[in-house]
């Protein structure tokens, strides 16, 4: 099954420079962790994995993904769905996930629904 292996930086073992990213180590390790386990999901379903989430674990992600989609103009529709309330109440999706794998972690991700 694949996986991130958690990603959660320190100084020691960065493969980057503080000053060359837009993201925080809490930015790498929130979306990790959550990527890791959208993977290790029976369902496939980034929602329902989402919605077992803590208050602040959610709001975590929607804030990441808000300034994920914020750095591409081309991606109002997926900008104005987040922070129309900015809420942990947000219907997550594929595309979500994958987005946050290729400008947080670096990582080309393709999730498909495999019956």
């Amino acid at each position: 099954m694949p996986t991130t292996n958690n990603i959660c930086y320190t100084w020691d073992d960065a493969p980057f420079s503080w000053n060359s990213t837009e993201f925080t180590w809490k930015d790498f390790c929130t979306a990790s962790e959550f990527i890791d386990e959208v993977l290790k999901d029976a369902t496939g379903s980034p929602s329902k994995v989402f919605r077992k989430l803590s208050k602040n674990k959610k709001l975590d992600i929607v804030e990441l993904l808000i300034r994920v989609y914020s750095l591409d103009p081309n991606q109002t529709d997926y900008l104005s769905r987040l922070s129309k309330e900015k809420s942990d109440d947000v219907n997550i999706t594929i595309s979500d996930v994958e987005i946050l794998a290729k400008e947080v972690l670096g990582t080309k991700l393709k999730i498909a629904n495999i019956k």
